[in-house]
Protein backbone atom coordinates (compact mmCIF):
# COMPACT_ATOMS: atom_id res chain seq x y z
CA UNK A 1 0.00 0.00 0.00
CA UNK A 2 1.29 3.37 -1.07
CA UNK A 3 1.11 6.00 1.73
CA UNK A 4 -0.58 9.45 1.10
CA UNK A 5 1.75 11.70 0.99
CA UNK A 6 3.59 9.94 -2.00
CA UNK A 7 0.56 9.26 -3.81
CA UNK A 8 0.34 12.88 -3.51
CA UNK A 9 3.82 13.59 -4.85
CA UNK A 10 3.09 11.42 -7.71
CA UNK A 11 -0.31 12.72 -8.86
CA UNK A 12 1.67 16.60 -8.69
CA UNK A 13 4.78 15.51 -10.53
CA UNK A 14 4.28 12.66 -13.38
CA UNK A 15 2.97 13.97 -16.25
CA UNK A 16 1.57 12.01 -19.49
CA UNK A 17 2.51 12.50 -23.19
CA UNK A 18 -0.29 10.37 -24.17
CA UNK A 19 -3.68 9.76 -23.31
CA UNK A 20 -5.30 6.46 -23.88
CA UNK A 21 -8.98 6.02 -24.31
CA UNK A 22 -11.08 2.88 -24.70
CA UNK A 23 -14.48 2.91 -25.94
CA UNK A 24 -17.26 0.31 -25.80
CA UNK A 25 -18.49 0.57 -29.36
CA UNK A 26 -17.67 -0.85 -32.42
CA UNK A 27 -15.40 0.40 -34.34
CA UNK A 28 -16.31 -0.50 -37.42
CA UNK A 29 -19.80 1.75 -36.90
CA UNK A 30 -18.43 4.26 -34.64
CA UNK A 31 -18.28 7.36 -37.27
CA UNK A 32 -22.09 7.15 -37.02
CA UNK A 33 -22.82 6.97 -33.32
CA UNK A 34 -24.24 9.77 -31.28
CA UNK A 35 -21.04 9.29 -28.91
CA UNK A 36 -18.58 9.84 -31.83
CA UNK A 37 -20.37 13.30 -32.39
CA UNK A 38 -20.64 14.22 -28.92
CA UNK A 39 -16.68 13.61 -28.42
CA UNK A 40 -15.96 15.73 -31.23
CA UNK A 41 -17.91 18.18 -30.02
CA UNK A 42 -15.88 17.55 -26.49
CA UNK A 43 -12.75 17.40 -28.35
CA UNK A 44 -13.49 21.00 -29.83
CA UNK A 45 -14.64 22.23 -26.33
CA UNK A 46 -11.25 20.79 -25.08
CA UNK A 47 -8.92 22.07 -27.57
CA UNK A 48 -10.60 25.54 -27.06
CA UNK A 49 -10.80 25.39 -23.14
CA UNK A 50 -6.73 24.38 -22.75
CA UNK A 51 -4.86 25.84 -25.33
CA UNK A 52 -4.97 23.29 -27.83
CA UNK A 53 -2.94 20.70 -25.69
CA UNK A 54 -3.71 17.85 -27.78
CA UNK A 55 -1.64 17.85 -31.09
CA UNK A 56 -3.09 14.37 -32.17
CA UNK A 57 -5.60 11.89 -31.96
CA UNK A 58 -5.48 8.54 -33.53
CA UNK A 59 -7.75 5.68 -33.54
CA UNK A 60 -8.00 2.23 -33.94
CA UNK A 61 -9.70 -0.87 -33.70
CA UNK A 62 -9.24 -2.84 -30.26
CA UNK A 63 -8.55 -6.57 -30.25
CA UNK A 64 -12.11 -7.14 -29.36
CA UNK A 65 -13.63 -5.30 -32.31
CA UNK A 66 -14.04 -1.89 -29.90
CA UNK A 67 -12.43 1.66 -30.30
CA UNK A 68 -9.34 2.55 -28.81
CA UNK A 69 -7.70 6.47 -29.03
CA UNK A 70 -4.62 7.85 -28.37
CA UNK A 71 -4.49 11.34 -27.83
CA UNK A 72 -0.89 12.98 -28.30
CA UNK A 73 -0.16 15.42 -25.71
CA UNK A 74 1.74 18.91 -26.99
CA UNK A 75 5.26 18.84 -26.30
CA UNK A 76 5.48 21.90 -24.15
CA UNK A 77 2.07 20.70 -22.52
CA UNK A 78 2.58 18.65 -19.14
CA UNK A 79 -0.88 16.93 -18.23
CA UNK A 80 -1.11 15.75 -14.90
CA UNK A 81 -3.02 12.36 -13.77
CA UNK A 82 -6.18 14.48 -12.58
CA UNK A 83 -6.29 16.31 -15.97
CA UNK A 84 -5.45 12.89 -18.27
CA UNK A 85 -8.22 11.57 -16.21
CA UNK A 86 -10.88 14.34 -17.07
CA UNK A 87 -9.72 14.11 -20.67
CA UNK A 88 -10.41 9.91 -21.09
CA UNK A 89 -14.12 10.46 -18.78
CA UNK A 90 -14.87 13.53 -21.34
CA UNK A 91 -14.14 11.23 -24.59
CA UNK A 92 -16.23 8.19 -22.90
CA UNK A 93 -13.59 6.02 -21.99
CA UNK A 94 -15.07 3.05 -20.32
CA UNK A 95 -15.94 3.53 -16.88
CA UNK A 96 -14.62 0.65 -15.70
CA UNK A 97 -11.52 1.03 -16.68
CA UNK A 98 -11.67 4.48 -15.09
CA UNK A 99 -12.75 2.94 -11.45
CA UNK A 100 -9.95 0.07 -12.00
CA UNK A 101 -7.24 2.84 -13.22
CA UNK A 102 -8.15 4.90 -9.87
CA UNK A 103 -7.90 1.74 -7.35
CA UNK A 104 -4.51 0.78 -9.67
CA UNK A 105 -3.73 4.39 -8.25
CA UNK A 106 -4.24 4.37 -4.63
CA UNK A 107 -3.14 0.80 -4.08
CA UNK A 108 0.18 0.39 -6.07
CA UNK A 109 1.04 4.16 -7.48
CA UNK A 110 0.38 6.09 -10.65
CA UNK A 111 2.87 4.07 -13.15
CA UNK A 112 0.35 1.40 -13.53
CA UNK A 113 -2.31 3.29 -15.18
CA UNK A 114 -3.49 4.89 -18.63
CA UNK A 115 -2.68 1.27 -20.34
CA UNK A 116 -4.42 -0.05 -23.35
CA UNK A 117 -3.50 -3.61 -24.29
CA UNK A 118 -3.17 -5.02 -27.69
CA UNK A 119 -3.76 -8.58 -27.49
CA UNK A 120 -6.63 -10.43 -26.29
CA UNK A 121 -6.57 -14.44 -25.57
CA UNK A 122 -10.24 -15.55 -25.16
CA UNK A 123 -11.20 -19.34 -25.89
CA UNK A 124 -7.92 -20.50 -27.27
CA UNK A 125 -7.73 -17.63 -30.30
CA UNK A 126 -5.90 -14.56 -30.25
CA UNK A 127 -7.10 -11.50 -31.27
CA UNK A 128 -4.75 -8.26 -32.69
CA UNK A 129 -5.30 -4.59 -32.70
CA UNK A 130 -5.53 -2.60 -36.19
CA UNK A 131 -2.79 -0.15 -36.73
CA UNK A 132 -2.87 3.28 -35.33
CA UNK A 133 -4.69 5.52 -37.90
CA UNK A 134 -5.17 9.62 -37.82
CA UNK A 135 -8.54 10.26 -36.63
CA UNK A 136 -8.72 12.40 -40.08
CA UNK A 137 -7.87 9.40 -41.68
CA UNK A 138 -10.96 7.75 -40.25
CA UNK A 139 -13.35 10.36 -40.61
CA UNK A 140 -12.24 10.26 -44.19
CA UNK A 141 -13.11 6.67 -44.46
CA UNK A 142 -9.36 4.79 -44.55
CA UNK A 143 -10.36 1.83 -42.36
Amino acid sequence: MIDYYTLSEEIENNFFKEVYVDIDLKYDTFSGTKIFKHMLDNYNEIQTAWNNIISEIYIRKSSSGNVHLKLVIDKDYDLTFTYMMMLRTMLFDDPLRIGLDMRRVAVRGINEVNRIFSTKIKDGSVNHVSEWITLTDYIAGVR
